[in-house]
């Protein structure tokens, strides 16, 4: 065996592992959710959503306010000042794919990321 056999031999482990390591932290996140709340079209903030996560969040617009919470892995929008009241009266989400738009403000909360449930499409 010669000298760069040993190094060609080394660099293959130090790849493997390196790639082992990535799938893994890949799949530590597979199942994470996330709150993202957009104010005109730009991220404001994103939060992961979990049962030990209290927050409430306030975000100001042009246009008013919104005050969104987050507690016991649900989210929703508690008080806003706008004149119809749908954010507010859409009530709790939880699940990805679920959203609250505030329209009058230009506020868009939803949940992302990979629900632990089995749809009709994977069942």
């Amino acid at each position: 065996m010669t000298k760069y056999d040993k190094i060609l031999i080394i660099l293959v482990v130090l790849v493997s592992l390196f790639g082992m390591y990535l799938v893994r932290e890949r799949a530590s996140n597979y199942n994470k959710k996330y709150v993202e709340i957009i104010v005109d079209g730009t991220e404001h903030s994103k939060y992961i959503l979990d049962n030990t996560i209290e927050k409430e969040i306030e975000v100001v617009t042009d246009n008013g306010y919104n005050i969104i919470h987050i507690k016991n892995g649900q989210v929703l929008v508690e008080e806003s000042d706008c004149n119809n009241q749908l954010c507010v009266r859409k009530g709790v989400i939880e699940e990805p794919g679920e959203i609250i738009v505030c329209l009058p403000h230009k506020v868009v909360v939803q949940i992302t990321g990979s629900s632990e449930d089995l749809d009709s499409i994977s069942y």
